[in-house]
């Protein structure tokens, strides 16, 4: 990035220009920015809602570096809510990926992660979602009434 990409559109516009100029090398390869979000974003989002997902203003500086790219997606922290605290899933760390940005086609559906005790990066599968959105269920039912923090996402 030129020094003040980050804080000046028209250099950040000018970076995005000379990385679309790599794409048209042989083999036209996709080129992947990565870059990092604002401490306002930083939040988290929740899982299996949109409550609190982060939008394309959640990257950090000039907005030229968003506007000028064609497909923006963010990799958001899922928040650690009570009842993931009963699962499996209780000491990892969660994920939802979604799009914020899009000129080339439909917005994707969100897709769930976890980082595995090796920092890899995977996928929930259907039934591990499935399986998620029972025992949230289960834990709401016996929770609403009881606690005001219970939150019914279903």
């Amino acid at each position: 990035l030129p020094k003040d990409a980050e804080i000046d559109n028209a250099a950040a516009t000018g970076f995005i220009r000379e990385c679309e100029k790599l794409s048209d090398l042989p083999g036209n390869p996709s080129i992947l920015i990565s870059h990092h979000v604002n401490k306002s974003s930083m939040k988290g989002a929740t899982l299996f809602s949109q409550e609190a997902d982060s939008n394309q203003s959640a990257s950090r500086g000039a907005s030229g570096l968003v506007d000028g790219a064609r497909f923006v997606i963010n990799v958001d922290n899922i928040f650690k809510e009570d009842w993931l605290m009963t699962t499996q899933y209780a000491n990892k760390r969660l994920l939802k990926i979604i799009h914020s940005k899009i000129n080339c086609g439909p917005f994707m559906q969100a897709v769930h992660g976890v980082i595995d005790t090796d920092g890899v990066i995977y996928s929930l599968s259907e039934s591990e979602e499935e399986e998620l959105k029972t025992l949230r269920a289960v834990y709401n039912a016996n929770t609403i009434g009881k606690n005001s923090k219970a939150v019914n996402y279903i």
